[in-house]
């Protein structure tokens, strides 16, 4: 079944649901949605084929569909969005009945003129042939909502009340180990909403909290921080920092708050960014290295850009 002429792209929904995306992780998935588009509205289930549709590959490919996955639906071996599919079959049977009533037309002319109808109707784009009144009824989307639904997704799902939403973040603000920043820590929470659920998050608020406890507090992130790095995704650590180092179990997350100031600065602790302070030993890459190779990993798949920038740490 070939596909319909064009596909209809909603730019606020759009801007909305790919907020917490990299300007890469969203080419990669308007290249999934046009090729699905084309494809009859789903493709094969399958990693490496979405990778060569995205066109990205090893760890740009892995950190890339961790948060492009959520936004798609896999059913018996296909993987679709919901909304694309609800409007590739409207298209389907829009053109339908153009093509039927275009036929009708043909052959209702053909009787008075005794010309063979035509054997098919010119498939016009949708906007060409929707009347004024049409376009009016359409309603628009507004990008300032926090919780849209995304570009493709269901228009007619519920999206939570005000109160609702107030008890779900207030849960979530009560569980974290720091409480800073709270107006930013809700707009950072809304946006990492699009790609986890709240049940995912205030377990990871939790893991983060029992991680943190009893250890110096001015090594604990802020919620906007930790959310905007998606930690939620690092697995609980256990054991040793180091292999034979004796650290404790929490000494990856403050290898990781030295990395990410040195990358980034810490006006809170008075660190500029590009100095590694001599205090923390060695520079990663140098002889006699501290730093554990599990806060490295953690670094890397939190700020992906930065630890591909190359140079020392």
């Amino acid at each position: 079944m070939a596909s319909p002429p064009f596909m209809q792209l909603y730019v606020a929904d759009f801007l909305a649901d790919t907020q917490h995306l990299t300007t890469e992780e969203t080419g990669a998935y308007l290249l999934i949605l046009m090729t699905m588009w084309r494809a009859g509205g789903n493709l094969p289930h399958d990693l490496k084929v979405l990778s060569r549709t995205a066109r990205l590959s090893g760890r740009s490919w892995s950190n890339a569909w961790k948060r492009l996955g959520p936004l798609f639906v896999i059913t018996e071996g296909h993987v679709t969005q919901k909304r694309l599919a609800k409007e590739f079959e409207k298209a389907v049977q829009k053109n339908a009945l153009r093509v039927s009533s275009g036929a009708r037309g043909g052959a209702a002319k053909a009787l008075k003129s005794k010309e063979p109808p035509p054997s098919n109707a010119s498939l016009l784009p949708e906007h060409l042939l929707q009347t004024s009144d049409i376009r009016k009824k359409k309603p628009v989307s507004s990008p300032s909502q926090p919780l849209q639904a995304s570009l493709l997704a269901d228009a007619s799902e519920t999206v939570p009340s005000k109160k609702e939403k107030e008890a779900e973040f207030g849960a979530f603000y009560a569980a974290f180990p720091r409480k800073a920043a709270r107006g930013a820590a809700e707009t950072a929470y809304w946006r990492a909403r699009k790609g986890a659920s709240a049940e995912v998050l205030l377990a990871g608020a939790h893991r983060y909290a029992a991680l943190r406890k009893g250890e110096d507090p001015k090594y604990t992130k802020y919620p906007a921080t930790w959310l905007n790095g998606t930690c939620w995704l690092d697995e609980a650590v256990g054991g040793s920092g180091a292999a034979g180092s004796g650290e404790d179990a929490t000494t990856p997350d403050l290898w990781v708050w030295r990395l990410e100031a040195f990358h980034h600065g810490n006006a809170e602790e008075d660190v500029e960014p590009g100095y590694w302070q001599d205090k923390w030993g060695p520079a990663p890459g140098q002889t006699g290295c501290l730093v554990p190779n599990e806060a490295q990993a953690i670094f890397r798949r939190r700020h992906p850009l930065a630890a591909a920038g190359g140079g020392q740490p």
